[in-house]
């Protein structure tokens, strides 16, 4: 998350502008496919892109740096890095090639 960024999310919790959501209910708002939450100058997010895309693994993806919605739901679901994905309502933190290996490809 960009600096600038950080600091417009504090002035509007301070401010009450924006309201902390329970993270089912962006689970719920976002479905139950998978979401990605990235932004454009991210290696590993680029990492997984390439993976998911190499494996045919429908996804949205979601830039928390240019989308002001993506970077709230990031921000609700305890985003702390990059990419950050949504699953059937299960939250994982940072890229991991087995992570996405054993949630996505059927054992042979």
């Amino acid at each position: 998350m960009s600096r600038l960024t950080a600091i417009v999310l504090v002035i509007c919790v301070a401010t009450g502008i924006y309201k902390y959501q329970d993270r089912r209910v962006v689970a719920a708002q976002v479905g139950e496919g998978l979401v990605m939450y990235s932004t454009a100058d991210c290696h590993y997010c680029a990492k997984a892109r390439k993976w998911l895309d190499k494996y045919g693994v429908p996804y949205r993806e979601c830039d928390i740096e240019a989308v002001r919605q993506c970077g709230v739901e990031w921000t609700d679901l305890g985003g702390d890095v990059v990419p950050l994905f949504l699953y059937k309502g299960e939250v994982h933190h940072g890229y991991s090639s087995r992570w996405l290996d054993q949630t996505f490809l059927k054992p042979s």
